[in-house]
């Protein structure tokens, strides 16, 4: 073919989000992802296809693409609440109620975790599978550590009776010496200041929405966790932040500092 002409070869997936393309100028074939990064090579794995491509900021990264819906051999059988705690070991947590948990993870929840994730990696399904994570490993943690999850995800009385639902906190969250019940939002972080900072205003907003009564809910203080870890290795932190709530119409008492 003369170098002037040019083609490319188009490849989808359902569980692929961007497209990749072969372009051939007449001599050599250049393979990219998402129409920017440079593909460097392809390679398979029991969990489906890898794919190696640069990255802008210079680096190289791996996506995996896989077809686990359609293969029971890669399904991966969810873990229950207590099956997450029977595999974390608390390692120190602060003398208040926020600061920093220090946990320990065991080789099987990471090989959980860290499948369940690559199964998603580079799907519409990736961000959501993590937040779940996230959530689970959280209140995990948090369990460890003397509280206890009241409801997750709870619901309006707007929502209960079919409106639309508005954005509500992640979970509400009993403290077992206390009692006391309080809205929690978990981000995993990336950059634990940003996505902290971002947890600190989404469950200031989100709590202005609840519009339900619960025995022993705080009206005053609510909290943000931000998850700092990496599957791969044993060791990870979460971080808690308490947030001052002002709300119309909730009670007004003053909550001792545990």
């Amino acid at each position: 073919m003369p170098s002037a002409h040019r083609c490319f070869l188009k490849a989808r997936s359902n569980q692929i989000r961007d497209e990749i393309r072969f372009w051939f100028d007449g001599n050599d074939v250049r393979a990219t992802y998402g129409n920017q990064y440079s593909i460097l090579n392809f390679d398979n794995s029991r969990y489906g296809l890898l794919l190696n491509h640069h990255h802008p900021e210079g680096y190289s990264m791996t996506k995996s693409f896989t077809e686990f819906n359609s293969n029971p051999e890669l399904a991966v059988k969810k873990l229950d609440r207590n099956q997450i705690i029977e595999r974390l070991r608390l390692v120190d947590k602060p003398t208040s109620l926020e600061g920093t948990y220090s946990f320990e993870a065991d080789s099987s929840l990471q090989t959980y975790v860290s499948r369940r994730l690559m199964m998603t990696e580079g799907t519409g399904q990736h961000k959501l599978e993590k937040g779940k994570l996230g959530e689970e490993v959280s209140t995990a943690v948090l369990t460890i550590a003397g509280w206890e999850e009241f409801q997750n995800h709870p619901k309006n009385k707007r929502s209960e009776n079919g409106a639309s639902r508005l954005d509500l906190p992640d979970s509400l969250i009993l403290h077992k010496d206390s009692r006391i019940i309080y809205f929690f939002e978990f981000k995993w972080a990336r950059n634990p200041e940003i996505e902290m900072k971002n947890a600190c205003l989404q469950v200031k907003k989100y709590a202005q929405n609840w519009d339900k009564h619960i025995d022993g809910l705080s009206s005053t203080y609510a909290f943000a966790a931000c998850l700092n870890w990496y599957p791969l290795r044993s060791k990870g932190t979460l971080r808690v932040k308490r947030v001052a709530l002002k709300k119309p119409g909730f009670r007004e008492e003053l909550e001792e500092q545990e």
